[in-house]
């Protein structure tokens, strides 16, 4: 029974570590959440050689340790489709803030065009006047 359990928790750790990659090489995790992932999967594989027969059989009866492994798969996996979903919303958010950054650049350009043209064509319209010699009208009779 000692060597199943070591066996399961060898795989675990192996399969984690290459989904820990395999994320990584897909960019779906970032490398600030792979290298944590990475050093629980090392842990998980040192924990399957390292542990022995009177340490799990004494705290816990063999159908405990069963009921202990699964619930801690369940929470390992668990913990780790959450981290990979939190790491692409921050990608998709950084990505935002970057596009909303651009859109701002984009306006204030706008706006320095939009009020250059509004001052070109005030100047225009007001230097014509002066030059003429005109007095601009107001729509009132100075007779």
């Amino acid at each position: 029974m000692e060597a199943v359990m070591q066996l399961i928790l060898i795989l675990e750790g192996i399969v984690l570590l290459g989904k820990t990659l395999f994320s990584l090489a897909r960019r779906k995790m970032t490398e600030a959440f792979c290298v944590p992932w990475g050093i629980v999967s090392v842990l998980v594989i040192l924990a399957g050689i390292l542990l022995r027969q009177p340490w799990l059989t004494g705290a816990f009866s063999t159908s405990g340790w069963w009921v202990v492994m699964i619930i801690g798969t369940g929470m390992i996996w668990g913990i780790f489709g959450l981290t990979e979903e939190l790491a692409v919303v921050i990608r998709r958010n950084n990505e935002l803030v970057l596009k909303v950054a651009l859109l701002d650049h984009e306006l204030e350009e706008w706006k320095r065009e939009k009020g250059s043209l509004c001052d070109q064509h005030v100047g225009e319209s007001g230097s014509g006047d002066r030059s003429s010699g005109n007095a601009p009208e107001t729509g009132h009779r100075t007779d």
